[in-house]
């Protein structure tokens, strides 16, 4: 019998099985070899967003007083149960990234004037710990694809674009 010119069903289900393994493991490897920065906006925006609610936590906990400016991040311990949420993916091991408006620190939460607008923790640009700042130094470029995160008085987090668009 003579064959006719093309592939066998069996032939292109074979290749199409092997095709949808390799996507398969494409798909499950990828992420895991990008490393932390993979996640790094997604997971610092939820740290900001617990450091943010430790405290407020803190402060109902402390006559509505924010923490002082001295290790405000060792006071937050007994309110945030990560241990990891002082520091920014982005950042090199060892470093944190965060800073706290030093405006703010001690400072009774219902003498607050638009805290929807105040900037309680932030990316910064140093990297040690307990960090506070008067004025926000704002990693340049920034560390998130283009956005810092920033974590306001009213504990609402989110992406802030630096730079021209």
């Amino acid at each position: 019998m003579r064959r006719t010119a093309g592939f066998t069903l069996l032939e292109v289900l074979a290749v199409a099985a092997v095709l949808i393994i390799l996507f398969l493991l494409g798909s499950v490897f990828v992420p895991i070899r990008a490393g932390d920065n993979y996640r790094a906006p997604n997971a610092c925006l939820s740290n900001l967003k617990q450091m943010a609610i430790g405290i407020a936590m803190y402060a109902s906990d402390a006559d509505d007083r924010l923490p002082l400016a001295k290790d405000w991040m060792d006071g937050l311990d007994p309110y945030v149960k990560n241990p990891n949420v002082s520091q920014c993916y982005a950042v090199k091991p060892g470093g944190h990234g965060y800073a706290m408006n030093r405006f703010l620190a001690g400072v009774s939460e219902e003498t607050l004037e638009k805290p929807t607008e105040m900037h309680l923790v932030y990316d910064a640009s140093s990297l040690g710990k307990s960090i506070t700042e008067y004025l926000p130094s704002f990693p340049l470029p920034a560390r998130h694809g283009g956005n810092n995160n920033v974590a306001f008085a009213d504990t609402h987090a989110r992406a802030v674009p630096m730079g021209p668009k």
